[in-house]
Protein backbone atom coordinates (compact mmCIF):
# COMPACT_ATOMS: atom_id res chain seq x y z
CA UNK A 1 0.00 0.00 0.00
CA UNK A 2 1.40 3.33 -0.74
CA UNK A 3 2.29 5.94 2.77
CA UNK A 4 1.21 9.56 0.69
CA UNK A 5 5.10 9.52 2.10
CA UNK A 6 7.88 12.41 0.83
CA UNK A 7 11.46 13.36 2.31
CA UNK A 8 11.42 17.08 3.36
CA UNK A 9 14.48 17.41 4.67
CA UNK A 10 17.14 14.68 5.65
CA UNK A 11 17.18 11.14 3.59
CA UNK A 12 14.79 9.54 4.87
CA UNK A 13 13.86 6.21 3.05
CA UNK A 14 10.46 4.47 2.62
CA UNK A 15 9.56 0.51 1.97
CA UNK A 16 6.04 -0.20 0.19
CA UNK A 17 7.09 -3.29 -1.54
CA UNK A 18 5.76 -5.94 0.65
CA UNK A 19 3.06 -8.03 -0.95
CA UNK A 20 -0.52 -7.95 0.11
CA UNK A 21 -3.61 -10.58 -0.20
CA UNK A 22 -6.91 -10.78 -0.63
CA UNK A 23 -9.94 -13.63 0.29
CA UNK A 24 -13.13 -12.91 -1.29
CA UNK A 25 -16.33 -15.14 -0.98
CA UNK A 26 -19.71 -15.11 -1.75
CA UNK A 27 -22.49 -16.61 -3.14
CA UNK A 28 -25.09 -15.78 -5.63
CA UNK A 29 -29.35 -15.09 -5.27
CA UNK A 30 -29.87 -15.28 -9.03
CA UNK A 31 -27.87 -15.87 -12.15
CA UNK A 32 -26.14 -12.37 -11.87
CA UNK A 33 -27.01 -10.87 -8.51
CA UNK A 34 -25.04 -12.15 -5.14
CA UNK A 35 -23.05 -10.84 -2.43
CA UNK A 36 -19.46 -10.46 -1.54
CA UNK A 37 -17.72 -11.09 1.91
CA UNK A 38 -13.94 -10.01 1.38
CA UNK A 39 -10.90 -9.95 3.90
CA UNK A 40 -7.71 -8.22 2.97
CA UNK A 41 -3.89 -7.53 4.35
CA UNK A 42 -2.38 -4.79 2.33
CA UNK A 43 1.68 -6.02 4.04
CA UNK A 44 3.66 -3.24 5.93
CA UNK A 45 5.18 0.17 5.04
CA UNK A 46 8.43 1.21 6.62
CA UNK A 47 10.30 4.40 6.82
CA UNK A 48 13.72 4.64 7.59
CA UNK A 49 14.54 7.92 9.69
CA UNK A 50 17.37 9.24 11.17
CA UNK A 51 17.54 11.91 14.04
CA UNK A 52 16.75 15.52 12.46
CA UNK A 53 14.90 14.74 9.63
CA UNK A 54 11.75 15.53 8.38
CA UNK A 55 8.99 13.55 6.81
CA UNK A 56 5.95 14.48 4.94
CA UNK A 57 2.83 12.54 5.05
CA UNK A 58 -0.48 13.37 3.56
CA UNK A 59 1.18 16.94 2.87
CA UNK A 60 2.03 17.30 6.93
CA UNK A 61 5.34 17.95 8.41
CA UNK A 62 6.37 15.82 10.84
CA UNK A 63 10.20 16.25 12.88
CA UNK A 64 11.87 13.06 13.69
CA UNK A 65 12.92 13.36 17.37
CA UNK A 66 16.96 12.67 18.80
CA UNK A 67 17.24 8.53 17.54
CA UNK A 68 17.00 7.29 13.95
CA UNK A 69 15.26 4.18 13.40
CA UNK A 70 11.73 3.36 11.12
CA UNK A 71 8.34 4.05 11.57
CA UNK A 72 5.93 1.16 9.93
CA UNK A 73 2.27 0.77 10.03
CA UNK A 74 0.31 -2.44 8.70
CA UNK A 75 -2.95 -2.37 6.55
CA UNK A 76 -5.70 -4.91 6.91
CA UNK A 77 -9.71 -5.32 6.50
CA UNK A 78 -12.68 -6.50 5.51
CA UNK A 79 -15.62 -5.86 3.83
CA UNK A 80 -19.41 -6.64 2.34
CA UNK A 81 -20.71 -5.98 -1.07
CA UNK A 82 -23.03 -6.57 -3.80
CA UNK A 83 -21.47 -8.67 -7.58
CA UNK A 84 -23.07 -8.63 -10.39
CA UNK A 85 -21.65 -11.35 -13.14
CA UNK A 86 -22.25 -11.98 -16.37
CA UNK A 87 -25.04 -15.10 -16.69
CA UNK A 88 -23.00 -18.43 -16.94
CA UNK A 89 -23.58 -20.85 -19.60
CA UNK A 90 -25.72 -23.79 -17.97
CA UNK A 91 -23.40 -27.18 -18.00
CA UNK A 92 -20.05 -25.65 -19.21
CA UNK A 93 -17.25 -26.65 -17.45
CA UNK A 94 -14.12 -23.86 -17.49
CA UNK A 95 -16.87 -20.97 -18.75
CA UNK A 96 -15.58 -17.43 -18.94
CA UNK A 97 -17.50 -14.45 -17.83
CA UNK A 98 -17.41 -11.15 -16.24
CA UNK A 99 -18.08 -9.24 -12.45
CA UNK A 100 -18.00 -6.28 -11.21
CA UNK A 101 -18.35 -5.70 -7.52
CA UNK A 102 -19.21 -2.67 -5.20
CA UNK A 103 -19.41 -2.66 -1.10
CA UNK A 104 -17.76 -1.06 2.00
CA UNK A 105 -15.48 -1.94 4.03
CA UNK A 106 -13.58 -1.94 7.16
CA UNK A 107 -10.00 -0.90 7.25
CA UNK A 108 -7.23 -0.71 10.52
CA UNK A 109 -3.64 0.86 9.82
CA UNK A 110 -2.02 -0.29 12.62
CA UNK A 111 1.27 0.31 14.15
CA UNK A 112 3.16 2.73 16.56
CA UNK A 113 6.42 5.09 16.80
CA UNK A 114 8.32 6.99 19.68
CA UNK A 115 10.56 8.62 17.30
CA UNK A 116 8.30 11.70 16.00
CA UNK A 117 7.58 14.46 18.89
CA UNK A 118 4.16 14.31 19.77
CA UNK A 119 0.90 12.10 18.72
CA UNK A 120 -0.05 14.07 15.87
CA UNK A 121 1.43 11.15 12.71
CA UNK A 122 -1.08 8.69 14.39
CA UNK A 123 -4.14 10.61 12.90
CA UNK A 124 -2.63 10.14 9.47
CA UNK A 125 -0.13 6.85 9.51
CA UNK A 126 -1.80 5.31 11.91
CA UNK A 127 -5.99 5.19 11.41
CA UNK A 128 -8.89 3.20 10.70
CA UNK A 129 -12.25 3.74 8.47
CA UNK A 130 -14.58 2.77 6.53
CA UNK A 131 -14.87 2.99 2.39
CA UNK A 132 -16.00 2.20 -0.55
CA UNK A 133 -14.22 -0.91 -2.19
CA UNK A 134 -15.34 -2.00 -6.18
CA UNK A 135 -13.51 -4.51 -8.49
CA UNK A 136 -14.05 -5.56 -12.12
CA UNK A 137 -12.94 -9.29 -12.89
CA UNK A 138 -13.23 -12.19 -14.61
CA UNK A 139 -14.65 -15.59 -13.25
CA UNK A 140 -13.71 -19.25 -14.36
CA UNK A 141 -16.86 -21.54 -13.94
CA UNK A 142 -15.53 -24.98 -12.13
CA UNK A 143 -19.04 -26.64 -11.49
CA UNK A 144 -22.46 -25.76 -11.27
CA UNK A 145 -21.87 -24.12 -7.71
CA UNK A 146 -17.72 -22.99 -7.69
CA UNK A 147 -15.85 -20.18 -9.69
CA UNK A 148 -12.58 -18.91 -9.64
CA UNK A 149 -12.00 -15.59 -10.27
CA UNK A 150 -9.42 -12.99 -10.94
CA UNK A 151 -9.87 -9.17 -10.27
CA UNK A 152 -8.53 -5.70 -10.07
CA UNK A 153 -9.70 -4.07 -6.75
CA UNK A 154 -9.30 -0.82 -5.83
CA UNK A 155 -9.66 -0.26 -1.59
CA UNK A 156 -10.67 3.67 -0.62
CA UNK A 157 -8.33 4.75 2.55
CA UNK A 158 -9.88 8.61 2.76
CA UNK A 159 -12.40 7.53 5.85
CA UNK A 160 -15.46 8.72 3.79
CA UNK A 161 -17.59 6.11 2.66
CA UNK A 162 -18.94 7.96 0.17
CA UNK A 163 -15.99 8.41 -2.36
CA UNK A 164 -12.23 5.72 -3.39
CA UNK A 165 -10.22 8.50 -2.53
CA UNK A 166 -6.81 7.82 -1.19
CA UNK A 167 -7.43 4.12 -2.45
CA UNK A 168 -4.91 1.21 -2.75
CA UNK A 169 -5.36 -1.57 -5.02
CA UNK A 170 -5.16 -5.23 -5.58
CA UNK A 171 -3.98 -7.32 -8.36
Amino acid sequence: HESNFTATSGSPTVDEDDEGLMLSAGIFFTDNIGIDVMYYDLGETSIKVSAGDIISIDNADYLIGTSSGTISNSVDGYGLGIVVASTPTEGEFLNFGLQGKLGVHQWDKSGSTTLVHGDSIDGRFYNSGTDLYAGLGVNITMTSSIALSISYDVLGMADNASTLDDASSLL
